[in-house]
């Protein structure tokens, strides 16, 4: 039996149905280590799997990037128990889930017990950059001395060759969500009841997430405005989300005189699985996300999207046309252009095509790259 440790800030819904394969092996004995308490990660994952809270000092850490003017924080895990936690249970690969000091612990308890060490990547070239030069050179330190990395798309693979990683030590997985309850909850609703209810019509263009500057909402908006007035009274934008930027951005919608830009407030899954079924294109105009798990979700019930190129799943996910469109989202008149296209032809992309396009990135290709990287390292 092969002892796999994995050690991240938190394990989220999303991970769970791949977890859930990878710990029905039963040549496998996995087990996780999480940064934050037990309360941040899944109430599922936290029943099912063996998941131990280790103790770390959790401060958020803020630093700029380059293509906006807002800042990025993220949590710099500092932990406290790790090393003896790892010390005590046996492990024959440990999967560390950051390039920071969390890791730089791992490696050296790793080599203390002669277990395989790897770097868990989701970092990507345009991520990467406004990291300071320290960070950097902790990455650059860690690629020299790990044992393998697991990157979580081909961007992060990327990313990984940049630093300095021979592909024979660079193992792919993949970003999924749970497949199944998005494909057969959007096939159960009726779409125009929904659109009713929701009191649209026309052409409906969805986007979903934190509104935050780094979402690039405040670009689709200028780009709304610069769409003619006849396309704006046959279009509704919907805004699914919540955060900091929420104000701004509907001061923004009333300073422009948008006309059909909808703030709907958070929504939970049940409810945003209904406002996928009901519009019919989804945007994604974010200057920085590694993935954006929501382009999954909104494939998966049927949409065409027009996504950011700092996405990465956006370059992986719409492999053709016939799925929507790749751009730049600081490219506004281009952006415009998109949406005036869309507002015209939604309605000729094929819902059922897209489906299945998404369902190839499944949890199974997700749980059967991780269980390569374990075979080729045990």
């Amino acid at each position: 039996m092969t002892h796999v440790t994995f050690v991240t800030n938190v394990l989220p819904d999303y991970r769970v149905p791949v977890f859930a394969l990878l710990c029905e092996d039963s040549s496998l004995r996995v087990r996780f280590l999480v940064s934050r308490p037990l309360r941040y990660s899944s109430a599922a994952a936290v029943r099912t799997f063996d998941v131990q809270h280790s103790i770390s000092l959790n401060p958020w850490f803020k630093h700029s990037r380059r293509r906006s003017p807002a800042e990025q924080s993220d949590p710099v895990p500092i932990p406290v128990a790790l090393f003896l936690q790892l010390l005590a249970v046996r492990a024959d690969v440990i999967v560390a889930g950051d390039w920071g000091l969390r890791s730089v612990v791992a490696l050296l308890a790793a080599r203390l017990k002669r277990a395989k060490f790897v770097i868990w990547s989701e970092e990507t070239p345009n991520s990467a950059r406004g990291r300071s030069e320290i960070q950097h050179a902790i990455r650059r330190w860690l690629a020299r001395r790990c044992d393998a990395v697991l990157a979580w798309s081909q961007e992060a693979v990327q990313y990984a060759r940049d630093i300095g990683l021979n592909q024979n030590r660079i193992f792919r997985s993949y970003q999924t969500c749970d497949n199944d309850y998005w494909l057969s909850a959007s096939k159960t609703l009726d779409r125009g009841s929904l659109r009713i209810a929701l009191a649209v019509r026309g052409t409906v263009f969805l986007v979903v997430g934190r509104l935050l500057k780094l979402k690039g909402i405040h670009l689709l908006l200028d780009a709304w405005a610069d769409l003619d007035a006849s396309r704006q009274r046959q279009a509704t934008l919907l805004i699914v989300g919540d955060g900091p930027e929420a104000g701004a951005l509907l001061h923004q919608s009333l300073r422009l005189g948008l006309r059909n830009v909808r703030f709907l407030g958070h929504m939970s899954a049940d409810r945003l699985v209904q406002a996928y079924v009901a519009a019919d294109v989804f945007v994604l105009p974010s200057l920085l996300d590694v993935w954006a798990l929501v382009v999954n979700e909104a494939m998966l019930c049927g949409l065409p999207v027009l996504g950011s190129r700092y996405a990465g799943a956006c370059g992986e996910m719409l492999t053709h046309d016939g799925l929507g469109r790749v751009f730049d989202p600081l490219d506004r008149p281009v952006f415009a252009e998109l949406l005036s296209f869309f507002v015209d032809s939604a309605s000729s992309f094929d819902r059922c095509d897209i489906r299945r396009a998404a369902a190839v990135m499944n949890p199974k290709l997700a749980a059967r790259g991780i269980n390569q990287m374990i075979r080729a390292l045990a």
